[in-house]
């Protein structure tokens, strides 16, 4: 016989084997035949901790949940809550790294099983694919701020190579990777430089740089011996730093730049490590020292002395980043202070160390420096009792507390260019959440929520049971039906949780629920009846738990009794009977089994000490015996409805044999028995009193043996050394597990004689979980790349199990464990929305029905007519019941017909003119739709368009009326939709345009412009001089006109002629002109003309009256006499002599203010020299006489020739 250290070597790699569930590949030939039915859940569920991965300089913190689906990668900020990233369609997703814009990058498994490289942005997770043309693994670890992304990829070559993706190149391979030697193992500046620890032709380590053209080898220090470097950093100026052996064996680190290596030498202890490196080639690192002190020293290395400081002790040893370096040549790191504490540190270069303060204790951590001088870590609070606390330090050194969430820790991690800081803190629950500090205080940035529901158990009608997660956080038990959807069964009083085990064809449902008991909660088996649960209670003492189910409501199990011992129990109704044991009360024992007769069997102690099957009837427990002559042990494991009962019994020689009991022949001994089984299940009975079991063949190797009721049968192997059994139907089939000739591990059925090998599905494993009446078997099959997927064997063909489902369920990772004798299948597996979820598969029904397609069409057209290409969607659907869509056929005008074998295509339609589609879909069962036809106008080509101006503008390109602009247009496609219309200008101005526009009735359109439009209505203005209406003395001369013309639009084209008509004159010069200006024009043909009347007067040449008469009014005449009234007309110095006058008077009052006092100049009246000019006086004389008037006073009016008033006022009396 084979050790058995061998069956436990294959329980593991079965184990391994349903580790690596993974979403199926491409469907296998033939029709799905299972619909799928998403159990769903009973809530949603928030994760309990999420941990921190990254900080990015836009404030988004990444980082990682659990759930029972997988790990899953979050994006937080403060403006958006937690966000899942999703996956690629794998059950789990890592972020690594964020860029200011919130651009993520990481790692997610992907529905085809692999893990693959991605970008997150905005909302969607993007492939990036491998270097090995899908079939291969990578991973991303940076990203930079235009977006490239670094990081390995498997090659088409089996090796792992380094890659940078962007946009615009896809991934590009940077050769061979040369392991894992810094964290990340690939750096990425915002250059797009890699730099990368990769491999030399000699097939040794060896740094390399990419400097966004061409990859360069870095090279090493020399070491005949060991020829190799490591690359660990990269300053944005493109320095790489690392560590590479010397020519005398020591480990030092480097400085590479510009095609020169540098050996950073070392404290004199053996050994340097290159940490950090800023822009200016400044290094960090670590370097044991020649002091002896046994701890490595931090060091600075100076490229302007090429000399190594030594800044003192490190609190950190190698992996954790004990030393970083800004651009400013700010260090910060953790050292020791004077008392020996842990403490952390800055330095500004190779100046004193400044000792960063803490919260009260002795210790501090720092985890993160930013540009700005802060630093991030963690301080403890107090020596006595304290608690660790996130903290930032400002430049000047000062602490700040950033508090908890609640818990009694936290740490700060990452700290990015304005101070926002990252870590992770305890909840006031216990839980460990990922926070952000943005200045105001520490932020959760909780947990991403989830749904989760398992399957266990299946019954012949389809009804499942399972458990799922509650908002509580508890799991419940659930029972689910198509049609009615998932069930909570509850708990018993008081209790949290419940979990279903069984289910019988009733529906009714047996398990263990949590209740709540005056001394706390225990759990209890339960009895669901199809309407409430049960509590079935126990025997006495704190708990029981059940372990079988009949059709007919019996539930077997056991019960601490309040002796302390476990007995099995019989429930039934409501009754809880206690079996008692084979040793009376004090003895113990456990029901493994009962059929519908309630006839029960388990073990049981006996008197002797020993434990021995028993079967319990009426009352009764019965002794099965064992096949050591009652000197051995035995059990019974499971009992039919005609009473047969098998199990296993050692026998005489003090080996397991399988036994099968009934009540004429009692205990048959069947033979050895090896208990292999990857499922517990390595001995079944069925109806029909057969028993599968693996026992040993006749090379004494493991066998799968059954017993056929008659006899028993060696099921041989597939060629190799072993078999075993993992099933048996109610119809005699056998299936198990076995080695190949070829050395694989291979599924069987065994069936009318001959055992069947179930193959692989391209892998070296197989191995079934269950078999039905018709020989269906679900199990796990290998696929080429060693991955384990369900798999289902039907019809004489092995199948992944996805590839029977119908396309685009959106499931993977599916995990089928159960099946009945419908052929239902049930398990569990990963969502469409990505939630770890039970599911259960029926059969699709046949299919006599052609498939239906429709179509959809983007965009939509206009008119009937598109204007760019058009995708034609094409989505088949079977009828409800069918066989599924197999195919869409289709062909554009007449092109050879396309086949998609997927349920939707997109076509994408091009040309111009009308295109017809000619399509039908053909369904799994070969039922194929009638052609169908879609008719496609495209018109790309924008109409054309004229415009015209009326009436034409004149030579100098102006019109002086309006303009109305029409415009004329075509299209030779989809015709017209619409011209503008005529447009008339109305408006003045110079250069003006109209703008037409023609619309086809595809949405084309075109436009023309009429420029050039000026339009000016406005005659020129003229300018007089002297204005119109103006008065000019004398004195200034008699003016000659002139004139001027302007016009503000077209400009002047004419300024015409003036006429002067001084026909009102006087010979003094006095009196009205007329100037009259025509023949003036504009450039748009606008006339223009205009007059100037203008009058000259003698003004202050008005020299006042003369005596007699004062001209202040105090003259008094005596009435009747003649009065001399005199004036005087002098132009600069000159008298005017060829004047004229008028006079007149008026009487203004009938009383006189005073007596007569111009007598002695008052002359007789003379009416003869009424009016003349005294040349020898330069005087006008007027000679009034007042005869005839009243006396009284009275105003004299004088109107001169030039159209002047003048006046004086004086007395008359008697």
């Amino acid at each position: 016989m084979r050790p058995r250290s061998l069956a436990v070597m294959l329980t593991t790699l079965a184990a391994g084997s349903l580790w690596l569930h993974a979403g199926a590949p491409a469907r296998a030939d033939g029709p799905p035949t299972f619909q799928i039915h998403d159990v769903g859940s009973l809530g949603a569920v928030t994760s309990t901790n999420s941990y921190t991965a990254g900080l990015g300089d836009g404030g988004h913190i990444i980082g990682t949940t659990y759930t029972p689906a997988g790990a899953r990668a979050f994006i937080y900020h403060p403006a958006t809550g937690i966000v899942p990233l999703g996956t690629l369609g794998g059950s789990y997703s890592y972020p690594s790294a964020v860029n200011a814009s919130g651009q993520v990058t990481g790692f997610s498994s992907t529905g085809a099983g692999s893990g693959h490289a991605f970008l997150w942005q905005s909302g969607v997770m993007f492939d990036l694919g491998d270097l090995a043309g899908g079939n291969g693994y990578s991973e991303a670890w940076m990203i930079n701020s235009a977006g490239q992304v670094a990081g390995v990829s498997a090659g088409s070559d089996g090796y792992y190579h380094a890659f940078l993706w962007d946009s615009v190149n896809g991934m590009r391979d940077l050769g061979r990777w040369g392991g894992w030697y810094a964290n990340p193992p690939i750096r990425l500046n915002e250059a797009g430089q890699v730099a990368f620890t990769g491999l030399a032709s000699n097939g040794q380590p060896r740094a390399m740089f990419w400097d966004g053209a061409a990859l360069h080898d870095v090279g090493d220090l020399g070491s005949t011996s060991y020829p190799l470097s490591y690359a660990r950093g990269l300053s944005a100026a493109g320095h790489v730093i690392g560590a590479s052996y010397t020519p005398s064996g020591r480990w030092h680190g480097f400085v590479w730049q510009g095609g020169v290596i540098t050996d950073l030498g070392e404290l004199g202890g053996g050994w340097s490590e290159a940490w950090d490196v800023n822009s200016s080639g400044q290094v960090v690192g670590i370097s044991l020292p020649s002091t002896g002190d046994g701890y490595p020293h931090v060091f600075l290395w100076d490229p302007n002395t090429g000399v190594m400081t030594d800044l003192g002790r490190s609190a950190s040893w190698m992996y954790n980043r004990p030393v970083a370096i800004n651009e400013a040549g700010r260090i910060a790191y953790n050292g020791f202070d004077s008392g020996g504490y842990a403490r952390a540190m800055i330095r500004n270069g190779a100046g004193p160390a400044t000792t960063l303060a803490t919260l009260g204790g002795s210790y501090t951590y720092a985890a993160g420096l930013n540009a700005n001088g802060q630093v991030a870590g963690r301080s403890l609070t107090s020596n006595s009792g304290g608690q660790w606390h996130a903290v930032r330090w400002a430049a000047d050194g000062a602490v700040q507390d950033l508090g908890t969430l609640g818990g009694g820790y936290s740490e700060a991690s990452f700290i990015n260019a304005i101070g926002h800081v990252a870590g992770g803190s305890y909840t006031s629950e216990g839980q460990w959440h990922a926070f952000g500090d943005y200045g105001g205080g520490m932020q959760d940035a909780g947990s991403l929520s989830y749904t989760y529901s398992d399957a266990t158990g299946l019954n012949a009608q389809g009804k499942l049971i399972g458990v799922s997660q509650t908002p509580s956080g508890y799991q419940h038990a659930y029972l689910y039906e198509t049609g009615s959807g998932i069930a909570d069964l509850g708990t018993l009083p008081g209790g949290r949780y419940s979990h279903a085990q069984h289910i019988n064809a009733q529906g009714h449902v047996v398990g263990q629920a949590e209740i709540q008991t005056s001394s706390g909660y225990a759990s209890h088996s339960f009895f669901f009846d199809g309407s409430s649960m049960q509590d079935i209670g126990t025997l006495g003492g704190g708990y029981s738990w059940s372990s079988a189910l009949s059709d007919a409501g019996h539930v077997v199990g056991a019960s601490y009794a309040t002796s302390g011992q476990y007995h099995a129990f019989l429930w039934v109704s409501g009754d809880l009977t206690d079996l008692g044991s084979l040793a009376g009360p004090g003895g113990y024992s456990y029901a493994h089994a009962v059929n519908n007769a309630g006839h029960v069997v388990g073990w049981a102690s006996t008197p002797s000490g020993r434990s021995h099957a028993f079967l319990w009837q009426g009352g009764t427990m019965t002794d099965l015996g064992d096949l050591a002559g009652g000197n051995g042990y035995s059990e019974a494991w499971t009992i039919n409805s005609a009473g047969q009962v098998a199990g296993v019994s050692t026998s005489s020689d003090g080996t397991w044999h399988a036994f099968l009991w009934d009540s004429v022949n009692g205990m048959r001994d069947l033979g050895p028995f090896s208990w292999w089984s990857w499922y517990n299940r390595p001995l079944i009975l069925n109806e029909s009193g057969q028993v599968a079991f693996s026992g040993l063949g006749g090379d004494n190797n493991p066998h799968a043996i059954l017993w056929d009721g008659a006899a028993l049968r060696d099921l041989g192997t597939l060629g190799g050394w072993y078999s075993f059994v993992e099933g048996l139907s109610s119809a005699g089939h056998v299936v198990g597990a076995s080695l190949t000739a070829s050395g694989e591990h291979h599924a069987f059925l065994w069936e009318d004689g001959a055992m069947t090998d179930l193959g692989t599905l391209g892998g070296a494993l197989s191995h079934p979980v269950r078999v039905n009446a018709a020989g269906t078997v679900v199990g796990v099959a290998a696929r080429p790349d060693g991955s384990s997927v369900s798999a289902i064997w039907q019809g004489g063909q092995l199948r992944a199990l996805s590839a029977a489902i119908e396309p685009g369920s959106g499931w993977g990772n599916i995990d089928a464990r159960l099946l009945n004798d419908n052929d239902e299948v049930a398990g569990s597996g990963i969502s469409p929305g990505l939630d770890w979820h039970a599911f259960l598969l029926t059969p699709k029904p046949s299919d006599a029905s052609a498939p239906t397609t429709t179509t959809a069409v983007s965009p939509s057209a206009t008119n009937g007519w598109n204007r760019t290409d058009v995708t034609v969607t094409l989505s088949a659907v079977d009828n409800a019941g069918g066989a599924g869509v197999r195919e869409i056929v289709y062909s554009v005008n007449g092109s050879t017909p396309v086949t998609a074998t997927l349920p939707s295509v997109d076509v994408v339609i091009g040309a111009e003119g009308e295109n017809i589609i000619t399509f039908h879909a053909v369904d799994q069962a070969g039922n194929a739709e009638a052609d169908q036809t879609l008719t496609i106008k495209i018109d790309k080509t924008a109409p054309t368009i004229s415009g015209t101006a009326t009436p034409a503008a004149n030579a100098e390109g102006w019109n002086n009326t309006d303009v109305a602009v029409t415009f004329t247009a075509s299209d030779s496609l989809s015709g017209l939709a619409s011209v503008s219309e005529a447009v008339t200008l109305s408006e003045e101005g110079a250069g003006q345009s109209v703008t037409g526009t023609a619309t086809d009735n595809a949405g084309n359109t075109a436009q023309a412009t009429v420029t050039g439009i000026s339009i000016d209505k406005t005659p020129p203005i003229i300018a007089i001089t002297p204005g119109d209406g103006s008065a000019i003395e004398l004195s200034a001369g008699i003016p000659t006109p002139t004139h001027s013309v302007s016009d503000a639009l077209s400009s002047v084209a004419s300024t015409g002629s003036g006429s002067l008509n001084s026909a009102g004159a006087k010979p003094s010069g006095v009196g009205a002109y007329v100037y009259s200006v025509t023949g003036a024009s504009d450039k748009a043909g606008n006339a223009g003309s205009a007059a100037s009347t203008y009058s000259v007067v003698y003004g202050s040449a008005f020299q006042s009256f003369r005596q007699p008469i004062n001209s202040d009014g105090s003259s008094i005449f005596k009435l009747g006499s003649t009065i001399p009234v005199k004036f005087q007309l002098m132009v600069n110095g000159a008298s005017v002599g060829n004047a004229s006058a008028g006079f007149a008077f008026t009487k203004i009052s009938d009383t006189v203010g005073g007596a007569v006092n111009e007598s002695a100049t008052t002359l007789p009246g003379d009416s003869t020299a009424a009016f003349r000019y005294d040349p020898s006086a330069g005087q006008y004389i007027y000679n009034w006489s007042t005869k005839g008037l009243t006396s009284g006073t009275y105003r004299v009016w004088a109107r001169l020739d030039d159209g002047t008033l003048r006046s004086v006022v004086l007395g008359l009396r008697p």
